[in-house]
């Protein structure tokens, strides 16, 4: 393994961050099972839907992912928004004690604020576990589930192997100049740049071929969630909590229809979606050649039909 100082691992950590929304650290022991805080008001970004009386398709993460999933809208009304102190959503205090169960919460409150009985979650990474927490929480509330290389069902093996893959593509001299602008005083004087850097640099360790990034219409880097240092702060707080996480036994309970989309060159291992198959009772994996983090740019032509198809008729499509 390169070496590193503890200045570029940093800048490593906040590239691992916006992966899903984490910092590159191991979880620490010991799951909090605190009752989540009032739900906060989250800033949504709605695409209507071509047909009348659309479902309704709710997708985290829309400072990422709106404009490029907008294709999605013919037939369901897509909800699009982004996580509390993240993207344009309501930045969090920072003693707010920050778990993966606040951000459950919110997509519930999200789902009785857009008046659905039952909604579809398109997740992805980090987000994608907050759809499968969610199914656990509210199976009545919930049609399919789409999840696009998430967050594995447990953190061992994969956290480990993640780490690797995050330090073996990331480019040594763009965390140089990352850690530069910091240290330098030029990320308060342009935190814009600064972001910029760091969310260019996170992309080409997202995708198969840099080529992709130019296909990206979404803006990862918004106000008032302008820093990445604070977004892996708080990523790390929500992972800290997980612990050694394992919810493999749980994911039997799931009943509803789910499609794992997964890039054989993904960051996480093609395995840890193999698990959420197994696991899940209705759940069909779709494993993606050429891809790694990123499908819908990096494959639009085969990830999309795909998707598609499942919304559109789930019992044919997640069969087994």
């Amino acid at each position: 393994m390169r070496r590193m100082t503890l200045r570029a691992r940093t800048s490593l950590a906040l590239v691992a961050s916006l992966a899903l929304v984490s910092a590159c650290v191991f979880p620490a022991g010991g799951s909090s099972r605190i009752a989540p805080e009032a739900p906060v008001e989250l800033w949504i970004h709605e695409v209507p839907s071509e047909r009348e009386d659309a479902p309704v398709l709710l997708v985290p993460g829309a400072a990422w992912l709106d404009h490029d999933l907008a294709p999605l809208a013919r037939t369901h009304r897509l909800v699009f928004y982004d996580l509390r102190g993240r993207g344009h959503s309501p930045p969090v205090r920072r003693a707010a004690g920050m778990r993966i169960e606040h951000d459950v919460a919110d997509l519930e409150a999200l789902r009785v604020r857009v008046g659905a009985e039952r909604v579809s979650i398109l997740g992805w990474a980090y987000r994608g576990a907050v759809a499968v927490r969610y199914a656990l929480a509210h199976p009545e509330h919930v049609d399919t589930l789409v999840l696009v290389s998430p967050l594995p069902p447990r953190r061992e093996p994969y956290w480990r192997t993640f780490r690797r893959s995050v330090l073996a593509r990331t480019d040594a001299s763009e965390l140089a100049r990352i850690d530069e602008l910091r240290t330098s005083g030029q990320k308060q004087r342009n935190p814009e740049l600064y972001a910029r850097r760091v969310a260019d640099a996170s992309l080409h360790v997202f995708v198969s071929d840099p080529a992709h990034i130019a296909r990206m219409r979404s803006d990862p880097v918004v106000l008032p969630n302008l820093d990445p240092d604070a977004t892996a702060e708080l990523g790390g707080e929500i992972l800290d909590a997980l612990g050694n996480w394992d919810w493999r036994e749980e994911l039997a309970s799931v009943s509803a229809p789910v499609l794992i989309l997964h890039g054989e060159r993904d960051l996480f291992p093609i395995d840890a979606s193999r698990e959420y198959a197994a696991h899940l009772p209705n759940a069909r994996l779709v494993e993606l050649d050429a891809v790694a983090h990123m499908p819908w740019l990096e494959a639009p032509d085969v990830f999309f039909p795909i998707v598609q198809a499942f919304l559109d008729d789930p019992g044919e499509n997640s069969a087994r």
